[in-house]
């Protein structure tokens, strides 16, 4: 029966870009550097290590160079690393899973606090940053609804709302699901807060 080690090994190979240059360090850390193609991660003997080699070895797969927000490509990368893992029947840790979502999460707060004008909804639902709002480029604190707007959106397993204005014309934007793996995830747009739920539950409910 073929050990653990040596099918981390066999997966970690599958998924290694072949003109690239591969260092091995001791810490469960890693980063790819495009600009002189080497890789930095822990030797894949593990299945803790196996995922760190395999969420560096994504953004290089994934061609991750700055073309998409950084907590979309984190998102990315984790989401790739689990499915390889799991294509090689190699069970991913729950505390790597744990540790993905909540890189992604404080990837998120990072954008917020420089001023993003836009979160990707799969991403916050990923991290389970769930229930917040976004006013144009700030965040609005979740107690700042009042209790109808929360009673109205809590019905989501999951929901972002975000307010946009284009011109003269205000307008709300609202990503919701009732599945909390996001397998039900619409957006709705509307005037007030009352119309999009309306829109929302008539479609999701």
């Amino acid at each position: 029966m073929t050990s653990m080690r040596d099918r981390c090994l066999a997966c970690a190979a599958q998924h290694t870009a072949p003109d690239w240059k591969i260092t091995y360090r001791k810490s469960l850390s890693g980063v790819a550097w495009a600009a002189v193609k080497e890789m930095i991660a822990p030797e894949p003997v593990t299945r803790k290590s196996l995922y760190i080699y395999l969420h560096e070895a994504a953004h290089i797969a994934l061609n991750h160079i700055g073309k998409k927000p950084a907590h979309v490509q984190e998102m990315e990368a984790e989401k790739q690393a689990h499915a390889w893992m799991r294509e090689a029947g190699i069970p991913v840790p729950r505390a790597m899973t744990k540790r993905a979502k909540a890189y992604v999460g404080r990837k998120i707060e990072q954008a917020v606090r420089r001023g993003a004008k836009h979160i990707d909804p799969a991403a916050a639902h990923y991290a389970s940053v769930a229930k917040f709002v976004l006013h144009e480029t700030r965040e609005i604190e979740y107690f700042k609804l009042t209790t109808k707007q929360r009673s109205q959106l809590d019905i989501f397993e999951f929901w972002v709302l975000q307010r946009f204005q284009k011109g003269k014309i205000r307008f709300w934007k609202l990503t919701a699901s009732t599945d909390e793996n996001g397998d039900w995830l619409h957006e709705f747009q509307g005037a007030t807060i009352p119309q999009i739920v309306k829109r929302a539950k008539a479609a999701l409910l």
